[in-house]
């Protein structure tokens, strides 16, 4: 009996771990696995490419936030990060950016402050994680303000750290010495009357903003979620002003890993490509962020996350990227540019390459006669009265035409100032006899 009843405690315990080990594969990938990209992914939701660690279908993306909902009850088809609380408008692998059109900025309530000078509004992504792998990418975000005497500040991250801030007036405007209105400049972009601009130099997943009437109160009914925005910096506040309301489209960037760094002496897994590497977000932002993403190595491009996801860059066929004023040679992720022939210098830079003239020392070109420059090359050639090979020493022969009573005249040739060997012609009677003189000149 003891025996059975271990046997039953030992079978309970096979099946226990057996439905652990079941239970543990069934759960969605934890973040910063490498879940590879299962075959038949879609990648594409209306014009908007998917390129992988983001897929819609189960297998398909990295790990959890990576996965993106194709709403195909619109025309075209919209994408959505996660569950569809944040439009994607564009995904770059290559960058680890990620362009969304997101919600204006919300005010809590009317009248924050106790006297009715301020009110206090939030920026973030939906139900995504604060912690989570994206963030407002810096240099490319900016506060946009479009409101009358207010200033606003924006912060960001747990200590609630001082971001942004700009004002904005509308001062009096007065005609013919009576006043009619408030300045408000539309034209000439936003210099901070009618409206006021910040960039946004240090990335967060959520800001708190608050804004502060500058002269008197809010009204208890203003309504400033239409005046309040955070957008790409290439925003044209003229365009917006005259068609009302913009797109509040934002850059996020994103992190492969999160709460935690490259590994050391080792390349991190998620970076598939032969040509690539990890990269902290501490060496390229200036945020709290902490995590890593992969880049194609120098002179390769591409999507580092995937298997041969790096290409050689032909950086000859783009001269405006990657200038050479000379001849461009592509190589395995570089290129060499250098000087045509019979140039030297710096093929790098407007008329870095210079003529050589090979005229000046002749002889290390290989030139024994006369020698005449051109751009990029040289002529040589013997000098008048003379034939030959001017390439070769002592290859220019010098004519000299002698007339006697038997040959009538007759040339004979001369290497420089040393005697050539001549064969001269004597005709006598009807045969012909060949002499051969060396070293001295015939006499007749």
């Amino acid at each position: 009996m003891h025996e059975n009843m271990g046997e039953a405690v030992e079978s309970k315990r096979v099946a226990a771990a057996f439905a652990a080990v079941v239970a543990t594969l069934l759960l969605p990938p934890p973040f910063g696995g490498a879940a590879a990209a299962a075959p038949n992914c879609t990648r594409s939701c209306g014009n908007i490419s998917v390129p992988y660690p983001f897929g819609i279908e189960p297998g398909c993306y990295h790990a959890t936030w990576f996965n993106l909902t194709c709403d195909l009850s619109f025309r075209p088809p919209k994408l959505f990060l996660g569950d569809g609380t944040v439009q994607v408008l564009e995904i770059s692998a290559p960058n680890a950016t990620v362009r969304i059109n997101s919600s204006r900025v919300e005010f809590a309530r009317r009248g924050g402050g106790g006297d009715g000078r301020a009110m206090n509004g939030t920026w973030g992504l939906g139900r995504l994680p604060q912690d989570g792998p994206y963030f407002l990418s810096e240099d490319t975000n900016m506060l946009l303000v479009d409101s009358c005497n207010v200033q606003a500040v924006v912060r960001g991250g747990e200590e609630n750290s001082l971001v942004a801030s700009c004002s904005s007036v509308c001062p009096p405007a007065y005609q013919d010495g009576k006043y009619f209105g408030y300045l408000v400049v539309v034209r000439g972009g936003c210099i901070g009357i009618g409206c006021c601009q910040a960039n946004i130099y240090i990335g967060y997943s959520f800001y708190s903003i608050q804004i502060n009437k500058l002269d008197g109160s809010f009204d208890p009914g203003t309504e400033l979620s239409n005046s309040i925005y955070i957008v790409d910096q290439g925003n044209n506040y003229t365009i917006m002003s005259e068609t009302g309301t913009p797109e509040t489209r934002q850059t996020l960037n994103w992190m492969i890993a999160y709460n935690m760094t490259c590994p050391t002496n080792a390349s991190a897994p998620e970076c598939r490509s032969a040509y690539s590497s990890c990269l902290n977000t501490s060496d390229y932002a200036m945020g709290p962020a902490k995590g890593y993403k992969c880049q194609c190595s120098d002179g390769y491009q591409g999507n580092p996350y995937i298997a041969d996801g790096c290409k050689d860059v032909d950086e000859c066929s783009s001269p405006e990227s990657y200038p050479c004023y000379g001849k461009c040679t592509n190589t395995q992720g570089s290129f060499i540019c250098q000087c045509p022939h019979g140039f030297e210098g710096n093929a790098s830079v407007p008329n870095g390459c210079q003529d050589i003239d090979e005229c000046q020392n002749k002889e290390s070109h290989g030139c024994y006669g006369e020698c005449k420059n051109f751009p990029g090359t040289f002529q040589c050639q013997c000098p008048n009265g003379t034939y030959g090979n001017p390439f070769t020493k002592n290859g220019c022969l010098i004519t000299i035409t002698k007339k006697n009573s038997l040959t009538g005249d007759k040339p004979l040739y001369y290497a420089g100032a040393h005697l050539f060997s001549i064969y001269i012609t004597v005709i006598r009677a009807s045969n012909v006899l060949l002499f051969n003189k060396k070293h001295a000149l015939p006499h007749y």
